[in-house]
């Protein structure tokens, strides 16, 4: 993603926890085994994998039987099915956006791991030391949802440096694999690169063919945002040869997808729909509705492109559904994103806005600081549309200060165009001059020689009271900026929002 220009969204619904989806077959099979098992501690285990397979389908579905396997855990002492089954409700929560329960049960998770890594026993004091890595990264990756990227870090590192003295080369490639998706969050491409990189060599040394797949996938995704789509749409052919191979429906599911928005960057709708559609028909055989709402937001994006608002929010309408059926709250938080921007794209701002604050009010409660930077930058645009300058620069300033502590450099380059437009609009030269230019510096490729003197000269001019006239050619060249990304405006938004498949990411 970053994916941003002109207002952002790209909302990452992160697979962190493998592919848990299975066909139906299974299901049958574990419940028949179910039936006829005698002792507690298989049933606990069994309760286990039949939650795993529903637990992208419905999450209520999933925690009645980790319940049980909990249940059943704590009645017979087995410590390993009931930190198993702690965590496991962990991903449930995190799955559905509800952080903070997440977290408790990660903490609890951690804790019986904790007692496993002091048994005088080697097997289980190394499974309690895998146990402790996968809750280190489990909070890593909810303090990155969360846009706390610093912290986000320290735990993988230190999921890292435990891996890495157990020497399970499995857990070492999830590590580094983890650390390069905060890398390419923050858009530190070369970073984010040898990171993946390293989790690819560890992947492979591993024999793990499920984190080939993942490197292969995240390696990618940087390059589509370096814009190098040769070599993208290269890496992603890799990873579903690898997933074709396996017969991993999970993983054919996600390289469809994103070839599918491979596509749509490149504004090929024809190929776009081709992929993505092949995605939702095996999401709908799964029946795994996190990825068909995924699917349906992808199509919803593409007929906005092409113009279809109806047929678009057919579709959007379908993942909305999906998400109220399972308690999606950040998919809520999307789908009135999705649907502000359609009310944009037609003229009825104050529509626009209404949607944009419905989401924001979600945002808030799931705690995403990158989406909520993307919606006070929206609402910002709209309230100058709307000739509303001071409610403008207000919603900016508290996107900005969040942009600020999250180190986002592309929301706040755009933030400080808005803000210069904004006093531009109201007289006020001196602002507008100061976020101006603090917008060209937060973008090298458009920061050159040129624009550097056109901006030495105002200030000069400023200085000597001719300072409306300078003011009005930097304006022209705004204007002409902003015209360029107002025709891609609409797409880029759409990306942000619907990039839902995007990043692989394994515990």
């Amino acid at each position: 993603m970053p994916k941003n220009n002109s207002i952002l969204f790209f909302c990452l619904f992160i697979f962190c926890f493998g592919k848990l989806a299975a066909g139906q077959s299974k299901t049958d099979s574990l419940f028949n085994v179910l039936n006829n098992a005698k002792h507690d501690s298989i049933r606990a285990r069994l309760y286990l994998e039949i939650g795993e397979i529903y637990v992208n389908i419905s999450f209520d579905t999933a925690s009645v039987f980790f319940d049980k396997a909990l249940t059943l855990a704590r009645k017979i002492k087995n410590k390993k099915w009931e930190a198993k089954s702690l965590y496991n409700m962990g991903y449930g929560f995190f799955n559905i956006g509800k952080n903070n329960n997440a977290l408790e049960y990660f903490q609890n998770a951690l804790m019986i791991n904790k007692e496993f890594s002091l048994s005088p026993n080697k097997v289980l004091s190394i499974a309690g030391l895998r146990g402790i890595c996968d809750c280190y990264n489990s909070f890593g990756l909810i303090y990155y949802r969360q846009g706390n990227y610093s912290q986000a870090m320290e735990y993988h590192q230190k999921a890292l440096n435990i891996s890495e003295k157990i020497r399970d080369k499995a857990i070492i490639a999830n590590c580094y694999n983890q650390i390069g998706n905060i890398y390419f969050e923050q858009n530190n491409y070369t970073l984010a690169l040898q990171y993946f990189e390293k989790s690819l060599q560890n992947s492979k040394e591993a024999g793990n063919k499920e984190g080939i797949s993942i490197c292969y996938t995240n390696i990618a995704n940087v390059y589509l945002e370096q814009g190098n789509y040769t070599k993208s749409l290269e890496y992603y052919q890799k990873s579903l040869k690898l997933d074709e191979g396996s017969g991993d429906k999970k993983g054919i599911i996600l390289d469809c997808y994103n070839i599918g928005i491979l596509y749509y960057h490149q504004s090929n709708f024809t190929k776009a729909l081709e992929y993505t559609k092949k995605s939702l028909r095996i999401s709908e055989a799964l029946n795994n509705k996190k990825d068909m709402s995924s699917c349906y937001n992808l199509i919803g994006a593409i007929q906005v492109d092409m113009g279809n608002y109806i047929k678009a929010l057919e579709y959007y309408q379908k993942a909305f559904f999906i998400y109220e059926e399972t308690g999606d709250k950040k998919g809520l938080a999307y789908y009135y994103s999705n649907t502000a921007l359609i009310f944009r794209a037609q003229g009825k701002y104050h529509h626009a806005i209404e949607n944009f604050q419905k989401s924001l009010k979600i945002v808030l409660e799931v705690s995403d600081k990158r989406v909520e930077v993307q919606i006070y930058f929206n609402i910002s645009e709209l309230n100058i549309v709307l000739k509303n300058l001071t409610k403008a620069i207000e919603y900016a300033k508290k996107g900005l200060k969040i942009a600020d502590e999250i180190g986002t450099l592309p929301e706040k380059m755009n933030i400080y165009r808005v803000l210069s437009q904004a006093y531009d609009s109201l007289g006020n030269t001196k602002e507008a001059l100061k976020y101006f230019k603090l917008y060209f510096s937060a973008n090298d490729s458009l920061f050159n020689k040129e624009k550097a003197k056109a901006i030495t000269e105002m200030e000069t001019k400023y200085q000597t009271e001719k300072k409306q006239n300078e003011i009005a050619l930097l304006k022209k060249d705004n204007e002409l900026h902003v015209a360029l990304l107002n025709k891609q405006q609409i797409k880029t938004l759409l990306i942000a929002i619907v990039a839902g498949l995007l990043i692989k990411a394994l515990i």
